[in-house]
Parts: C-alpha cells; structure tokens; sequence
C-alpha cells in the first residue's frame, strides 16, 4: 500500500509566517499607516461633501448600475476584479525601475481614499442601510 506524506509540505508553515511577518513588519506598519491616511481622508471628504451626490450624480459606474439595478453583485464583483488586475499588472510595472517604488504608496492611497469616500457616500445615501450595504455589498467587492 502507498503511504502519502504530506507533512513535509507543511511542517514549518507556522515558523515560516511568523518568520516573515517578524523580517517584513516594517513595510506592513509603512503599509498600514499609508492605508489609513487614505481611508480616513476618504471617509472625511465623504462626509464633508457626500451631501450633495446623488445616484444621477455619482462618478463611480459600477456602483451606479449596482444601485440602479442594472447589474447584480456578481457582476460587480467581476469588474472589480479586472479592474484590481489591471491595478496589480500596473504596480507590477511600477516595482521593475527601483526609483519608482514610491508610487505604488500613492497608489495604495489613492484606493484607499476611494474606499473612504465610496463607503461615506454609500452612508449618506441610505443612512442605516447603507452601513450594511458598505459591509455586505460594497467592501467584499473591494
């Protein structure tokens, strides 16, 4: 009878992550906190000047379609993922010159800011449905 180890494979998983996060903790703090700005300056623009959007006026037409009726979540959800293709392919070329890496932070601000302003626009269309539309709909499509 064949016997099958599959403990090679996995045996040092957990000491290979905790490795990892203990070499890279740098950049995912850098990370983090430049994901927060965004975010957090999405959210406040949102707010501050979401009173005045409307569906017709919205500048985000996946979103328009999803809230018309249009398309459906799954819809959305493959858009989304083209969309974070093309974004990926785009970081990629960013990381092959050394000079220009610091443009992958302005554009993980720049999608976070999105998120942010996306999300408060969401709440102040619908108040409290749009906070569960944000987190049913809206933030696994993103």
């Amino acid at each position: 009878m064949i016997k099958f180890d599959f403990k090679g494979a996995f045996c040092n998983l957990g000491f290979d992550i905790k490795d990892h996060f203990r070499r890279y903790k740098k950049y995912y703090l850098i990370f983090s906190i430049v994901l927060l700005i965004g975010l957090i300056t999405g959210m406040l623009s949102g707010f501050k000047y979401g009173g005045d959007i409307s569906i017709e006026t919205f500048h985000d037409k996946v979103l328009v379609d999803f809230l018309c009726g249009q398309i459906g979540i799954f819809p959305m959800l493959l858009r989304r993922i083209f969309d974070f293709c093309i974004l990926f392919f785009i970081i990629y070329l960013i990381n092959l010159k050394r000079f220009l890496c610091f443009l992958n932070y302005i554009i993980i601000i720049y999608q976070a800011y999105v998120l942010g302003i996306n999300c408060a626009i969401f709440i102040n269309l619908f108040n409290i449905s749009g906070i569960i539309n944000v987190f049913v709909v809206y933030l696994p499509c993103h």
